[in-house]
């Protein structure tokens, strides 16, 4: 029995993306928040560039099966892996390490239950992109006519 459920709703999926800490492998990138509720929740995307539905739904059992293997994290995190071009020609052990190595670094994050969106306690190094300015209503070139 797995002692995650998984990640369902694209809300709370763009949530973990957008608010969560992040650890970056050379396969996949992982983010993680505090869970809300009792339990860890899991969620694992790979897009197209990965490959074939084949090669798509071999990464995804690789990165469930690795998780399986490990123990439960002390405190209970929701956390999602977004698989990175390379995986699909990445073998199971490269995978299952690249896993093990991000959730040791999502759990041991001594901010990991600090503010959502601080620059504190990501391991990317690179500070979150502010966003750019919204436009003036009338300001563009139609309102000079």
């Amino acid at each position: 029995m797995r002692w995650y459920d998984r990640l369902r709703r694209s809300s709370e999926i763009a949530f973990v993306r957008k608010r969560g800490r992040r650890a970056v492998t050379a396969t996949f990138s992982a983010y993680a928040v505090p869970a809300q509720r009792q339990g860890a929740q899991v969620a694992v995307t790979v897009s197209k560039a990965v490959g074939s539905a084949v090669v798509r739904n071999r990464v995804r059992r690789r990165i469930r099966g690795a998780l399986d293997a490990l123990p439960a994290p002390a405190r209970p995190l929701c956390v999602l892996f977004v698989a990175k071009a390379g995986a699909g020609e990445s073998p199971y052990a490269r995978l299952s390490a690249d896993v093990s190595s991000a959730l040791g670094r999502l759990v041991e994050l001594d901010g990991l239950a600090g503010p959502s969106g601080s620059a504190e306690g990501r391991t990317s190094g690179a500070p979150r992109r502010p966003r750019a300015p919204a436009p003036v209503k009338g300001a563009g070139p139609a309102a000079a006519r």
